[in-house]
């Protein structure tokens, strides 16, 4: 099932957003999200479903239309442009890993550890990403220099490894963060232009509104999950599975319409 996530939110260099997205763009890699390997560590959580001190992860929207909808709604006129990646993961890990994200509203989304988007995604393995992943997921709740623990001066060695690691946008964060960049086999990616943004947002906004009509899915999402308006009180033992195949054929129809026009 294709998932879908946008990668530039903000123009300040110390969140990470830009280091994601330049790092696709330009070289062609997919790079941690923006909580990650900062130099200092400092994790700011958002409202959703999923448990506290997860493994370094990605985050996805199951809506392409939500993702255009929630990107619009943070990228300013500033940015100029939406970069949306569409990603094909094996629906068994999605059922896995799937929740509900509060955007202003309750969205589908899914929490996918970085683990296993490299172990689906990576065009050819290393000998370095699983390593440094081990290392990292253990220790990056500590509020501790990490630079100066014995594992990560062995992980420093590994990086002449990594392919041009010099080139990759790497501000703000830990020198060992090449090793947890690769080559994805398979990756669709649209920019949307500040020029055509309307358009799109009209239309996905359109398709979320038959959404609803249709399906009353967002009292759906809320029965499943016995969660409230805000998602601060939610049943820590929803079903997964429920909710996987309530949403999973309303939004895959939805998707093909915007997939048309988007993703030629």
């Amino acid at each position: 099932m294709k998932v879908y996530r946008f990668c530039n939110w903000s123009n300040n260099p110390y969140n990470g957003s830009l280091n994601e997205k330049y790092n696709l763009i330009h070289l062609g890699l997919i790079s941690p999200s923006n909580n990650y390997l900062r130099t200092t560590n400092v994790f700011q959580d958002g409202i959703n479903t999923f448990q506290e001190d997860m493994p370094m992860c990605k985050f996805f929207f199951s809506s392409l239309a939500d993702a255009i909808v929630t990107a619009a709604s943070l990228v300013t006129n500033h940015h100029g442009e939406i970069t949306l990646m569409e990603v094909d993961f094996p629906n068994s890990l999605l059922n896995q890993s799937i929740g509900l994200g509060y955007y202003g509203n309750i969205q589908v989304e899914f929490c996918i550890p970085y683990l296993e988007m490299y172990n689906v995604m990576k065009k050819e393995a290393n000998d370095y990403t699983i390593p440094a992943l081990e290392f990292y997921n253990a220790n990056m709740y500590r509020y501790i220099d990490l630079s100066r623990l014995e594992q990560y001066q062995e992980l420093e060695k590994l990086l002449p490894k990594v392919a041009n690691y010099q080139q990759i946008w790497q501000d703000y964060r830990l020198s060992i963060y090449p090793l947890f960049c690769f080559i994805p086999k398979e990756i669709n990616l649209t920019i949307i232009f500040k020029e055509n943004r309307s358009y799109y947002g009209k239309i996905a906004k359109e398709l979320q509104r038959i959404r609803e009509d249709k399906y009353h899915f967002g009292q759906e999402l809320k029965l499943i999950t016995k969660a409230s308006d805000d998602l601060f009180e939610f049943d820590h033992d929803f079903s997964k599975n429920e909710l996987f195949h309530f949403t999973r054929f309303i939004i895959d129809e939805e998707n093909k319409i915007l997939r048309k026009t988007l993703f030629k």
